[in-house]
This record gives structure tokens, sequence and C-alpha cells, in this order.
């Protein structure tokens, strides 16, 4: 059932749609929430809208107000970005409908106009703009709905049991995202139900019997932290980067279907594999493919406005319904006159005995290679980091005429909303003349984070400080304190909010160092032990979420 063409139907008010914090919502409450906005919105002349919502629920009834009073559709999920939308609109930041209690809403049984033209209802989204500026993608709600019910068709059998919550660690301003957790549920009302749910943590969050809708970097960190699945979803769908095999065959020993999908912002969902190790893409039913003269994978899918797409990969193309993707074409680089696959490469990279992962790109005019080590790497570090980056080098030197000159070392690989290597974070710490700790571990959940780290001899600001007798210097420590709690707890902190620091203790090179993070609704405290020593500590203030 179409939640839009039920909305009005008296033998359906009390049809669950959606759980927000434990409690299920009926049609007929959520559209008493809806009622006030859509009529604001009908009053305003701007026909468009731009949703930034982070949370869930209140995404949700946004969403819905906004089709509902016939507005063109604009997802931002980085305000940062804001200067792209160069034209008027009407901007959604008044209500937070989390904040109303379900006791408080009064049921209404005055109808809404239903009568919507889906193939002249726009929806813009922007890519999360990884490797530059974001682009806009078009695509109409009609475009979704047909989206939406190839996905239904495929997975009905794993799904449509009883009713099914639908929940999400990634966010619907992105493609992926809003096909499956905002249009699936709106298209299969009764049979799966929205989950409000904000999964931040793999191990602060219920998935049992669940559909997830998640990305490979959050699926790693199940394995990486050994999170309990004894209560497991009942199907996960991830898209966004490739999914390690080894991450993939964690899920599959553990019997949790899981799905790779492989699609774009611009043409939705394509293909999709459900086994480790295996190579072959299976398309949707309404999708066909080919290639063109260069082997790249053209589309053609009713998923998006336009009769054909060519994307940037290439493919072994077994018939129209089955491929095998070979590489992208934007991994490609030109490095001194010559063509190289960053692939490749990267692949060659892991191939050394310290290297757990690894991502090229140009810098400049050079190749430049960031890289997680592994632990025997992380020991080789803490004892000659030059030396470790010339056995690496000597090492890729066998396999490869062109060779990384740049290098930085890291704890893990960043990554986008969407599950995609971050090249802009990347290339933030190529330009940042400050070398990084080893961490040893990470522990953090929504208010709390611990690393274990180490700071080598060989990193370059112990240069000078001091002479003989090199200490951590206070600036550094307040940067990477920054750095981190940013980072983990994925918000912004402006650098002059710092308070109440204090420096009780030096920090020499080659010390097992803990950083204890924590949050509260308007500041973060940042304390560095050596043992039972606290070395420093002090207190950024950050914005109260509203």
């Amino acid at each position: 059932m179409n939640f839009f063409e039920i909305l009005n139907k008296e033998e359906y008010k009390n049809t669950p749609i959606a759980i927000q914090n434990g409690e299920i919502y009926s049609i007929s409450e959520i559209k008493s929430l809806i009622l006030p906005l859509y009529k604001e919105l009908l009053k305003n002349p701007n026909k468009k809208v731009l949703i930034t919502s982070n949370n869930h629920f209140d995404f949700f009834i946004k969403f819905i107000s906004a089709v509902l009073a016939k507005k063109e559709l604009y997802f931002l999920p980085d305000l940062r970005r804001i200067e792209l939308l160069n034209f008027e609109y009407n901007h959604l930041t008044q209500n937070d409908f989390s904040k109303t209690k379900k006791t408080e809403i009064k049921n209404s049984n005055e109808n809404i106009d239903t009568n919507i033209d889906f193939e002249k209802t726009f929806l813009n989204l922007y890519t999360s703009g990884s490797t530059g500026t974001p682009k806009c993608v078009t695509k109409t709600l009609q475009n979704l709905i047909i989206e939406a019910t190839d996905i239904f068709e495929e997975y009905k059998n794993d799904i449509t049991q009883k009713p099914t919550a639908i929940a999400t660690s990634t966010t619907p301003h992105h493609m992926f995202c809003m096909s499956f957790y905002i249009i699936l549920p709106l298209c299969y009302v009764g049979k799966i139900l929205f989950d409000a749910q904000e999964i931040l943590y793999p191990d602060d969050c219920n998935l049992e019997d669940k559909i997830f809708i998640s990305t490979p970097s959050f699926l790693e960190k199940f394995k990486k932290y050994e999170i309990s699945l004894n209560t497991p979803p009942r199907i996960i769908m991830t898209a966004g980067d490739k999914l390690k095999d080894d991450i993939f065959e964690y899920f599959y020993n553990k019997n949790i279907p899981l799905k790779e999908i492989y699609g774009s912002s611009e043409v939705g969902v394509v293909a999709y594999k459900t086994k480790p190790y295996e190579e072959i893409f299976n398309c949707y039913k309404n999708i066909t493919i080919e290639t063109d003269k260069e082997s790249k994978i053209l589309v053609h899918s009713p998923f998006y406005t336009g009769d054909n797409y060519v994307l940037g990969d290439y493919i072994d193309l077994i018939d129209n319904k089955h491929f095998i993707l070979k590489s992208r074409s934007d991994r490609i680089l030109k490095i001194q006159e010559k063509r190289i696959s960053a692939i490749e490469l990267e692949n060659f990279v892991k191939e050394s005995q310290f290297i757990n992962d690894a991502y090229c790109l140009k810098y400049g005019e050079k190749l430049a290679c960031a890289t997680v080590l592994n632990e025997k790497g992380q020991d080789e570090y803490l004892k000659n980091s030059t030396k470790l980056v010339k056995d690496i080098k000597a090492f890729l030197k066998q396999k490869s005429e062109i060779i990384p000159q740049k290098w930085r070392f890291l704890n893990e690989m960043p990554k986008t909303q969407t599950g995609k290597t971050n090249i802009e974070k990347i290339k933030t710490f190529f330009a940042l003349n400050l070398s990084l700790p080893i961490v040893k571990e990470t522990k953090h959940n929504l208010n709390e984070a611990s690393l274990k780290l180490i700071f080598p001899y060989s990193c370059n600001f112990f240069d000078g400080h001091f002479k003989d007798f090199p200490i951590l210097p206070g600036v550094v420590q307040l940067y990477l304190a920054h750095m981190y709690a940013q980072n983990l707890f994925n918000i912004s902190i402006p650098t002059k909010t710092v308070k109440k620091m204090k420096f009780s203790h030096i920090i020499k090179p080659n010390e097992n160092i803990e950083l204890n993070l924590k949050k509260s609704d308007n500041s973060i405290t940042y304390t560095y032990k050596l043992g039972e020593k606290i070395c420093s500590s002090g207190v950024f203030s950050i914005d109260k979420k509203e």
C-alpha cells in the first residue's frame, strides 16, 4: 500500500508506519504531525524546500509534508556546502518533530490533498563531494518509487513474513539511503516500518530482525570490535564503496543475509551480489546494461531521468543482466607522463608485510599514499620511521616502475557518510605538516572515547622541543585532542572554545599514552594520561544540539 494513496482512508488510520523512541506511530498520528507544517508550506509561495535535519524522524515528517505540499525538495547533508544553493528556498528549520511526545499528538480527521503527480515531484540530492565539489542529482519521486518497487520484489522473501522495521547507520540525505530508508516504507505501508533510531555505533543499537541499511566502513566495525550478533538483523543492504571480502565473509558465516549493492547517486541501484569472493553482479529487474567502446558500463534504467547513463567503471560484460566489475576510470592517475592504476598500486602496497590498507592519489604533481600499518609495521615505525619508508619503497620497486613519494601513516582510512574513502580528508593529512601518533587501540561510543597512543621519537614536533630532552608540545596535544574529538563524535568544534587547560606532567617519545574524551550536551573534556598520572587536560565548548 502506498502511503499517499491511503492517507485519508478511515480503514487504514491505525495502520503502523513508523517507530520513534521505541513507540509505534500509526498513519493517523503521522498525519496529525504532518498537518501543521503542510498548511504552512501551502501558504509559502516558494516552491523550493531545503531539508537538512539530521534527526531521522524529523526528516521523515518534513519529507512527507513537503511532498504533499507539492514542493521541489532539496537535501544537503553538509551545511558548510549551503553556498551551492544559489537560489531562494524555504529552509525547514523551525520544527523538530522528534521532540513531540506521542501523548501530545491530537488526532485530526481533516483530509489532506493527496493528488500528487509523482513524475513532477522533483528531488535534488547532492553527492558526498569526497573528491571535490558536490554535484546536484535530480530525480522524480516516480523514479524512486519504481526503484523501491524493484528493490522490494528482489528481497520480499527475506522481509515480508511480518511487518519489518528498517533502520540505518547512514543518512537519508544521500540517494542510496533515501531509496531504501524513506521510500520503501512509504511504498509498502504495513509491511515495512520506518525506524527512526539513529545508529551511530555498532555496539549501541538494536538491529534484531530488522532490515539494516549501512555502509562498508560501518560494517567493518562489527568485526574489528567483535560486536555480538546474537540478535542479528533480518537482512543487511550495503553500498557506497566496495565491501571487503573478509567483512562480507564475517556476516555470511553468521548466516546473516547481506546484499552488496552496486550503483551511483545518478542512476540509483544497478546490481547486487550476495556472497563473499563472488565476482558476478546481478542486475535488478528493470535494469539492463551494455558497454561503450571503452568497456565502461552503460546503464538503461527507469530509476533516473534519461534514457541511459555511462558510469566511469570498467566491466567484463557477461550478458545484459550480469557483469564483473573490473576497475574505476577515476582511479587511473597520470604520473611522470605515465598512466598508472591506483587500485593496482594499492594492491601492491597491501602485499607489504607492514601494511593493512592503502589509498593512492595524486597530490600536487607527486604520487602519494596513505596507509594503515599493521602491528609489525607499527613496531618498525617506532624503531625508525625513515627506514620503514625505505623498506616499503624497496619492496614496491620490485613490482612497479612508479612508486609513491609522499607517505602518511593513519590509524584508519577516513570515510564519508556514505562509506566511501574520504579523499578530501586524506588530502588534509598530506597538507598538514604534523606527524601523527600511532593509535594502538580505539574505543568509543555515543559520549565517550579512549585512544591508546604512542608518539614516536621520529615525529617532527619533537625537533627542537627540546634538544637532548624531547617532550610533546602542549599545542600538539591540544590539536590532536581537537582532531580526534571531531572525528570520533562527528561534530565541528571551534578551536577558540578551549578552556580550563592544564599541563601536569610531560609526555616523552615512545610512551604509552591514553587520551580520554568525554562528551556532554555542550562540551567535550579531554585528558591525556600516562598510567595513573594525568599529563594534561582541557575542555572544548560545543554548540548544544537543537
